[in-house]
C-alpha cells in the first residue's frame, strides 16, 4: 500500500479558498474527496462544506458553524 504525502498548510489552504470563492469551491468539490484530507477535521469540514452547498447555501463561516 503506498502512503500518501500531505500537508496541513495546503489542506488549510485549499479549504479556505473554498470558503473565499464561490469558483474555487466549485473546481475542488468536483476534483476532491473527503479522503484527499488527512487531517480528520479537514475532512468534516470539507463534508459540511458539501452538506451546506447542496442546501443551496453560501459556503462561508457562517453557515459551517450552524
Amino acid at each position: 500500500m503506498e502512503e500518501k504525502s500531505y500537508s496541513i498548510n495546503v489542506e488549510q489552504s485549499v479549504l479556505g479558498a473554498m470558503m473565499s470563492s464561490k469558483d474555487s469551491f466549485i473546481m475542488a468539490s468536483t476534483k476532491l474527496l473527503e479522503e484527499d484530507f488527512y487531517v480528520p477535521e479537514h475532512k468534516i469540514i470539507f463534508q459540511k462544506m458539501l452538506d451546506v452547498n447542496e442546501k443551496n447555501m453560501d459556503v462561508d463561516l457562517t453557515t459551517l458553524v450552524e
